[in-house]
């Protein structure tokens, strides 16, 4: 957890970079730091971990005063990534990736399995390209290892500086969902610093919204795009991003909690008392490494068990394996029940991991929701029942 109480940043005294920046990233948020040039995005950044000392105020490090901190031991729980990626050429890939590690006296084999780990974690081969160097190395490629040397030491907090605003648009969409996908997984706490609205938009669980310093709004992406403190707000983000066709919203903005997952190998029985204790009419079956297979439903799964017992392993049972990724939109899910003809999808990660479900029976209400949503019709049959007083 971050909390600026009051943060400021004057150089020379004179310019103010940052002017009195109050708010809290919660443990496990992605927040996005976003506005024009020399709004004060990156020196904010660089005050958390003391790059950049505050002309006053306190930053507050999973509630502990940060000035307390020793400098390079504060930074070393942090990791850090930018646009430059800064990688040593003359030091191989795993190298690069374990500096930190190494810094903290981390035996080889240590390393050398932190090393693996991470970069298979990202899908690419530890025995391809551990040892290769930077210059072998594309420029997605080349950032991914940025990220992971930023990971190596697992520390809470991830500071990221325009870390894509080099890479063409392809790779930078690529490696935005491959960040997001493994933030589902890590649960680090996130500031993103990026001019990009769309990116912005995307990948934050919030946004700090900054103009000559000051702070004009931190919300959701949703909240935001509803409901702009102010004509700035809403001229950054745009008109036809603020007229979203709620089609276009992603998954897992709309999707319904996990159902129970079992194992392949599970048998009937003990995935029918899974589905029992959860009061759920579905389970998500997974292979060993917890990647979706498919799902079973109760009344599939109770006709399986009256017809071939209840020892059936899961894994041989029909499954309905049809799923839709987190970062696809509204519209693919609906196509993919209509295209399946089945009720219910299982909502995956980009590792192909269960995370949630998308039903037919919740469209209605989804779309409802974002049309119109549940404070606007409040407001409106409020308005309606003070005209009709009004009337009498």
């Amino acid at each position: 957890m971050i909390t600026f109480d009051n943060v400021s940043k004057v150089f020379d005294g004179e310019h103010i970079a940052v002017d009195e920046l109050s708010g809290t990233v919660e443990e496990g948020q992605l927040v996005v730091l976003i506005g024009p040039s020399g709004c004060g995005k990156t020196t904010t950044l660089q005050m958390v971990n003391r790059l950049v000392e505050p002309t006053s105020g306190t930053i507050y490090v999973n509630e502990r005063d940060h000035s307390t901190f020793d400098p390079v031991k504060l930074r070393r729980t942090m990791g850090y990534v930018i646009q430059e990626i800064g990688l040593f050429p003359h030091m191989t890939v795993g190298q690069n990736i374990t500096i930190v590690p190494d810094l903290e006296g981390w035996d080889s084999e240590l390393k050398s399995e932190r090393a693996h780990d991470l970069i298979d974690m990202v899908g690419m081969d530890p025995d391809i390209y551990l040892d290769r160097y930077p210059r072998e190395l594309s420029g997605g490629q080349q950032q991914r290892i940025g990220v992971l040397r930023a990971l190596a030491v697992d520390p809470d907090i991830l500071l990221m500086d325009e870390p894509f605003g080099a890479l063409d648009p392809l790779t930078r969409d690529q490696l935005q969902d491959e960040l997001t996908d493994l933030q589902d997984r890590v649960k680090k706490t996130i500031l993103f610093v990026t001019h990009d609205m769309d990116e912005a938009l995307k990948m934050g669980d919030a946004i700090m919204m900054m103009q000559q310093g000051k702070l004009l709004q931190f919300a959701t992406p949703d909240e935001m795009l509803q409901d702009p403190n102010n004509e700035f707000i809403a001229e950054f983000i745009g008109a036809e991003r603020m007229i979203l066709s709620p089609l276009e919203v992603p998954v897992k903005d709309v999707m319904r909690g996990s159902v129970p997952e079992v194992e392949e190998n599970a048998t009937l029985d003990a995935c029918l008392r899974a589905m029992q204790d959860a009061e759920s009419d579905y389970a998500s079956v997974v292979d060993g490494r917890g990647k979706l297979v498919g799902m079973l439903n109760a009344d599939r799964l109770q006709k399986l068990v009256d017809d071939r017992g209840r020892n059936l392993a899961v894994g041989e049972a029909p499954l309905n394996h049809t799923s839709i990724q987190q970062r696809d939109n509204l519209m693919e899910a609906v196509h993919r029940l209509v295209e399946e003809d089945c009720d219910v999808i299982a909502v995956v990660d980009r590792g192909k991991r269960p995370v949630g479900t998308f039903s037919r029976a919740s469209l209605p209400q989804i779309l409802a929701d974002k049309i119109w949503p549940r404070d606007a019709a409040a407001t409106h049959n409020d308005n309606e029942q003070s005209e009709v007083e009004d009337s009498q």
